[in-house]
């Protein structure tokens, strides 16, 4: 392989020696002599051998010249040399869903790019190592540590390799590139790097706009002298030509429902293809079985439907709903589903504790207000306005009671209690709350108090719970009731504010006249659910294990005018009273690497532990931090199960979570071939010679053949001057001949 071939042409000058030493012979005269077998006698005849020797030794070293000056300007390249056991590949191996489409021949694209894996570790020598690297859903080793080739452990990985099953995901190819530079093996520097690329061309996990991570794989790439990085030449990526439709994505407006009740899900259905479709066929399942059914569906040519309907949950505990959409000649069926997990349970036992008698026109009891944010409504009978009020049906079940009927009440019949208002409490109670917190059920305390300084009953009760710190509070009030005081969201970590940014709400419409401040918070594991823009409290979460505490220092105007307040209200109570008493995952549909939660447990036994099982069949069990359970380790979209969870009666529960799917992986647009080689080559953005870059990792040989031309010109030049000298210094030659 040379690196400018162009010089070769040169090689014709090697025939110039050859022809000036024929051309530039002299011609000798013949004579007449009488006395030439006596001179023959004389002459030595070796002496004559030698001359003829030294002229085409002379002959030689100036045509080998010739030959090693043009082929050093011609730049030969041979190799490195690497033994076997000094070789390392890194397949990067494609499993993205977008490889489930099938060609004209319904194979799926998958099985033509693993039989090229298995052509690869076929074609590796013996002793060489090598690492497979899956690019799907989540980018992983399949292997942990590098594999030796033998005989055995070939056979062994080709075996897996075998039995590889597809994410219903997909991740950027350029990022998989990356783990496998900055995952080098012990002594990598000293081994020949070959990473090879074996991908579908699916576009969107190519991701080419990424300049930042494809100039980084560039300048890393050209910086190792001993890592090269190729693309595998598949035939062309496979252009559908049937109705290429998905299921975008199934929500719904809360995961957990009351048994028997209907809950609305919503739909989105899309269209790839230039076709309009006329026979789509939509079906519902809830745990695998029928339940709705649209049949000839209308689809418009690369276009969105939105479907909405109502399925009824008779079965309580962990459901999966399903949507279906079935197309003929669809060539990707994996995105034709959408999953959701759902909680059915009967409806939760809440009591609620309002004293309020008189309220002001234009607003609703604090009790209303709460029931209204867990979805049901109360309402008050006209014959008998002393009577409490009665409850729409929704997951919670809400009691409302004074606060003289507290200790009479039986609180273990309960999951949580909320003091909306309370004039006062009975002694007794103090104690009551303490027991029904310490038996891991939660507490929701609204200081909605306005007249400065807390009552005693609420320091007294603070007290009992061990938090006596927070009962000394100051009274923010806004100077003018026409200006309050506005709320901001909690930090992106919190279940509270992501529910509250899912629904697009715009806290700072919110409205707050009066506010409670805490003078001073010591608890390390409380958590802002609300706040001011100025970072003052509104709604605080704190641990008081087993159980937990909801301080809420304000009423937060229950006036019906003030909506962005009931809209900020709804998922924080929601999501809140989930908390105190599901005892279960915080979220039941995540995107894919969010953070699972699991707070709250009824027991903090340090021997519980909580295993997850993932949608490609591993287990893991979870980390615990701060009374809660976590894990960001939810790449593969698919259904999950966690196993060790109890409920409130010490019941073992096994709950199911959604990992939802990444909506690019279903657009099957190709990106060209000549274009992944350019970005592999560096040559995309103009970084990098691509011709140059594929003689990288190799010797050249043109200083080498520059110096032996110029020592063969040396010598040359040194043997024809002692020649010279060794000839009879004649302008011609005279050639005898005898007479007879």
């Amino acid at each position: 392989m040379f690196l400018s071939p162009i010089f070769l042409i040169g090689l014709l000058a090697v025939g110039l020696p050859v022809a000036i030493h024929f051309l530039t012979r002299q011609k000798s005269k013949v004579l007449a002599w009488g006395a030439m077998d006596f001179l023959k006698k004389s002459i030595n005849s070796a002496s004559s051998r030698r001359q003829r020797l030294r002229d085409r030794l002379l002959l030689l070293l100036r045509t080998l010249a010739i030959i090693f000056l043009i082929l050093s300007f011609a730049q030969p390249l041979i190799s490195k040399f690497f033994t076997d056991s000094q070789l390392e590949t890194v397949l990067i191996w494609d499993i993205s869903m977008s490889t489930l489409t099938k060609g004209q021949d319904g194979v799926p694209r998958q099985e033509q790019i693993r039989q090229a894996v298995l052509d690869q570790l076929e074609g590796l020598p013996d002793h060489s190592t090598v690492r497979v690297l899956l690019a799907g859903a989540e980018i992983r080793w399949l292997k942990d540590e590098p594999l030796a080739l033998t005989p055995n452990n070939r056979e062994s990985l080709a075996r897996v390799i075998k039995t590889q099953q597809v994410d219903l995901g997909g991740d950027s190819i350029a990022k998989a590139i990356l783990l496998a530079l900055a995952s080098p093996s012990e002594n990598s520097e000293k081994k020949k790097r070959n990473l090879v690329v074996i991908h579908d061309l699916q576009e969107g996990s190519w991701q080419a706009e990424e300049k930042d991570r494809w100039s980084a794989i560039d300048k890393r790439v050209s910086d190792a002298p001993n890592i090269s990085l190729q693309l595998v030449d598949l035939e062309e990526f496979f252009v559908h030509r049937g109705s290429q439709t998905a299921v975008v994505s199934l929500e719904t407006n809360r995961d957990t429902i009351a048994t028997g009740s209907k809950q609305r899900f919503r739909a989105i259905l899309r269209n790839y293809s230039e076709d309009r479709i006329y026979d789509a066929n939509v079906i519902w399942l809830i745990n695998d079985r029928e339940v709705e059914r649209l049949d000839f569906v209308e689809l418009h040519p690369e276009s969105e439907l939105n479907l909405e309907q109502f399925l009824s949950i008779e079965d309580s505990g962990s459901q999966i709903v399903e949507c279906r959409l079935e197309v003929a000649n669809d060539p990707l069926l994996a995105d034709n589903s959408a999953f959701l997990a759902v909680s059915s349970t009967t409806q939760l036992p809440i009591l609620i504790v309002d004293d309020t008698q008189r309220i002001e026109k234009g607003q609703i009891l604090p009790s209303q207000f709460i029931v209204a944010s867990m979805g049901g409504h109360l309402s008050r009978n006209p014959k008998d306005k002393k009577a409490p009020p009665t409850q729409s049906r929704s997951v919670f079940k809400p009691r409302v009671i004074r606060s003289k009927d507290l200790v009479k009440t039986q609180l273990d019949d309960h999951l949580a209690v909320i003091i909306a208002n309370a004039d006062s409490l009975p002694p007794a109670s103090y104690k009551q709350l303490k027991d029904f917190v310490a038996s891991g059920r939660g507490l929701w305390l609204m200081m909605s108090q306005s007249d400065g300084a807390l009552p005693s009953w609420i320091t007294q009760l603070l007290k009992s719970l061990d938090l006596d710190s927070l009962s000394q509070t100051t009274l923010l009030e806004s100077p003018d009731k026409k200006k309050p005081m506005r709320l901001a969201a909690t930090s992106t970590n919190s279940d509270y504010a992501n529910a509250i940014a899912a629904k697009n709400l715009d806290l700072s419409r919110a409205k707050i006249t009066k506010l409670h401040q805490l003078s001073e918070v010591n608890f390390l594991d409380n958590e802002k659910l609300l706040q001011t823009p100025d970072g003052h409290h509104v709604i605080l979460s704190i641990p008081a294990e087993p159980g937990r505490v909801i301080l809420q220092m304000c009423d937060l105007n229950r006036s019906s005018t003030n909506l962005p307040i009931l809209q900020t209200f709804v998922p924080i109570m929601r999501e809140t009273l989930r908390e105190c008493v599901g005892h279960g995952i915080s979220i039941k549909n995540l995107d894919p690497g969010q953070l699972l939660r699991v707070p709250n447990l009824n027991s903090l036994d340090d021997q519980i532990a909580l295993i997850i099982t993932r949608p490609d069949g591993s287990t893991e069990q979870l980390k615990r931090l701060s009374g809660e359970f976590q894990t960001a380790n939810t790449f593969l979209p698919g259904r999950y199960t966690i196993r060790g969870l109890q409920d409130a009666d010490g019941k073992e529960l096994t709950q199911i979570f959604i990992v939802k799917r990444p909506e690019d992986e279903s657009n099957l647009i190709a990106l060209a071939d000549t274009k992944a080689k350019q970005l592999i080559s560096g040559s995309f953005y103009g970084s990098k010679n691509s011709e140059l870059e594929e003689h990288k990792g190799k010797w050249s040989l043109a200083i080498w053949f520059a110096i032996l031309a110029g020592l063969l010109f040396l010598v040359e030049a040194i043997l024809a001057h002692r020649l010279a000298k060794s000839r009879l210094s004649t302008s011609g030659r005279i050639e005898l001949k005898p007479v007879y």
